[in-house]
């Protein structure tokens, strides 16, 4: 599995891409990166299983442009239990606005797969537009794919 770590540097908490930054390979093979930018092309570039779970609970990367164009969140209806998957470039902002519309919603949590990949993925469970009605048998896998953000 690979994964990019911050090390240091202002690289996140202030948008500013400079800092220390390593992409460890499923290989184990490690390579250092002074642009957030350039680690980030390298992490891209790698056909392995990303560990996007080691950096998503840091707040200030919600709003990092340099670093996230954008997430796939997962939101439940507690009323119909069905499950919204929608992007964002700022999921929090973005169910702030939906939660305004219907009280009755939460966040379950983000990833950076492909949103159209997860429709696409989930075609038949679709209730209508983004929100799906999963069965049982399949809810379990779809959580296990979104990691909850506890800094709402």
């Amino acid at each position: 599995m690979v994964k990019l770590k911050h090390l240091s540097g202002d690289g996140f908490e202030h948008f500013n891409e400079d800092g220390k930054f390593e992409v460890k390979s499923k290989a184990n093979e490690i390579k250092e990166f002074n642009k957030l930018s350039e680690a980030k092309k390298y992490y891209d570039s790698l056909n392995e299983e990303k560990a996007i779970w080691d950096i998503t609970l840091i707040p200030e990367l919600i709003d990092c442009q340099v670093y996230w164009n954008s997430y796939s969140y997962l939101i439940r209806d507690t009323r119909s239990n069905i499950y919204k998957i929608g992007k964002s470039d700022n999921p929090k902002r973005r169910y702030d606005v939906l939660k305004t519309a219907n009280p009755f919603i939460e966040l379950i949590g983000v990833n950076q797969i492909n949103e159209k990949d997860l429709h696409k993925k989930y075609s038949k469970y679709r209730y209508t537009g983004e929100w799906f009605e999963f069965p049982d048998k399949i809810i379990n896998e779809v959580l296990k794919l979104f990691k909850p953000i506890d800094f709402l």
